[in-house]
């Protein structure tokens, strides 16, 4: 053997045994697990897609509030996040215990409203057998009383009955407690009395609870400003079968009149009880210019004959019939005439009515 050959075996052995360590290090840390598997791992590797999901039912909801009444009560429900989940499946865990530890703020939240901030909250979250159990034992505490209520009504409307009927029978008063219900309420029943009787330009000019903790009293300042009241403006009939002067003695109100859309009401009743129109559509767009409202009726013409028929047995009249034709206008004028035909065995009658509108077509 010479020097080179056995350099070069030399070479090769040196090379193989480096290479076989390398390799063990990789088995090594792709099988770090030891020799006996806990007693655990069969139990996971054998688990079914329905033991994972018993698993993770956590079971039903239920929520539980007490020491409150209505409406304090259904606030309070309607406030709680957690309560969307009442009796239906929990949430995981870390959620539940999530949402619970939000209650206790947002039943703050939902009291305050009612004139109560200083109650005292007893919440608690137990499992049960069939699932968990949220309670929330509730003392309300003192309620704030108003120490000032200022509500005034500014403008035309200041001098208007219906305004003055709504101030002297407020729902808030000096004394009582602060209820936020009762105040938007009012702000509501304000604006609607307003668009009512024609004061299309009404605004707040000041709304607001002040709220003092520290002497624990209350002030509501509201002050509503209704500008001027508007005027019925001309009327419009759009049809082109009846006499304009006809139309004309349906409204009960005429232009220059104050405007209430309780006028606009009976007008369109009226129209749609007589026999003229199949369709009635009255408007009243406020124009701010000349603070009147122009009124705009869209008249659709009924059928101009109706014909109605029976047939029957009576044991007083034998067999019986009944033919009746409506003529709902004749002429401009709105004439109109209703003719019926009544036969039996043992009696007859024709009927006929003829009816001309009067002074008031109603």
């Amino acid at each position: 053997m010479t020097r080179h050959s056995l350099a070069l075996r030399l070479l090769l052995c040196g090379l193989l045994l480096l290479a076989g360590p390398l390799s063990a290090q990789d088995t090594t840390a792709t099988s770090s697990l030891p020799d006996t598997a806990p007693a655990s791992a069969p139990a996971t590797a054998a688990q079914t897609p329905a033991d994972a999901q018993a698993e993770a039912d956590t079971g039903t909801l239920s929520i539980v509030v007490e020491g409150l009444d209505a409406p304090l009560r259904d606030n309070v429900l309607a406030f709680l996040d957690i309560n969307r989940y009442a009796g239906k499946s929990a949430p995981e865990e870390v959620r539940l215990r999530w949402l619970h530890g939000n209650a206790e703020r947002e039943i703050r939240q939902a009291l305050e409203p009612f004139g109560y901030f200083e109650p005292v909250i007893e919440p608690s979250l137990e499992r049960t057998p069939t699932g968990w159990e949220a309670r929330y034992r509730i003392q309300p505490g003192r309620p704030l009383p108003l120490e000032m209520v200022d509500i005034q009504v500014l403008g035309e409307g200041g001098q208007d009955p219906a305004f003055q009927k709504l101030l002297a029978s407020l729902p808030l008063a000096r004394g009582q407690t602060l209820n936020q219900p009762q105040y938007e309420q009012l702000k509501q029943t304000l604006e609607s009395l307003a668009t009512e009787r024609g004061y299309f330009a009404a605004h707040f000019t000041e709304h607001s609870i002040r709220v003092d903790l520290q002497s624990y009293s209350a002030a509501i300042h509201l002050h509503y400003d209704t500008g001027p009241r508007y005027r019925f403006g001309d009327v419009r009939f759009r049809q082109d079968f009846l006499s304009p002067k006809l139309l004309a003695r349906y409204p009960h109100f005429k232009p220059g009149d104050p405007y209430n859309s309780n006028d606009l009401l009976k007008l369109q009743g009226d129209l749609n009880a007589s026999a003229y129109f199949s369709q009635v559509e009255v408007t009243a767009p406020p124009d701010d210019k000349t603070h009147t409202a122009p009124i705009d009726v869209e008249l659709t013409p009924n059928k101009k004959r109706k014909y109605s028929a029976g047939l029957g047995y009576g044991t007083d009249t034998g067999v019986r019939a009944k033919l009746r034709v409506e003529q709902r206008w004749l002429n401009r004028q709105g004439h109109h005439y209703d003719a019926e035909l009544q036969y039996s065995t043992i009696k007859s009658l024709i009927g006929f009515k003829y009816i001309i509108p009067g002074a008031d077509p109603t």
